[in-house]
């Protein structure tokens, strides 16, 4: 759904917009202290009722899901994520690790969340960005190692 609009930053609030109404920010929630660096947003229809989720990562290594404006699920993720990344069809999520002075490796997390991932290690550095290919075969991902 193109017609909403999810930011971050590292104010440690996380805010969504509708775009077909003038831009009004319809939904935020913060964690002061936390800074935030990489939100997306998901949704679902059910019986014609659409719902948001906002999905965000950030410096306090904790991966947060967040609904309404209320923190509805948080995975202690023991690493800190730096970017993410929904597959359309909505079966995995991934995410890059982000640890300073780390390698880093790339995560497929089970999706919904239930905790569980996999790792595959794919930069001596931490990952800069990740994107999916629109036809969701390829994931490229760039890190700080100049890969």
């Amino acid at each position: 759904d193109d017609s909403k609009l999810v930011s971050t930053g590292q104010d440690g609030a996380a805010y969504e917009y509708d775009i077909i109404k003038e831009g009004r920010r319809f939904s935020d929630w913060a964690q002061k202290g936390t800074n935030f660096s990489c939100i997306i947003a998901y949704t679902t229809m059910d019986n014609a009722a659409q719902t948001n989720t906002m999905y965000v990562v950030g410096s306090d290594k904790m991966l947060k899901e967040i609904q309404g404006g209320e923190n509805i699920n948080c995975l202690e993720s023991n690493a800190m994520l730096g970017q993410l990344a929904l597959a359309s069809q909505a079966r995995a999520l991934f995410a890059g690790v982000a640890e300073p002075e780390l390698p880093g490796p790339l995560r497929c997390y089970n999706f919904p969340l239930d905790g569980d991932y996999v790792e595959y290690q794919a930069h001596s550095a931490p990952v800069a960005r990740i994107r999916l290919t629109c036809d969701e075969q390829y994931l490229f991902s760039a890190g700080d190692d100049g890969c």
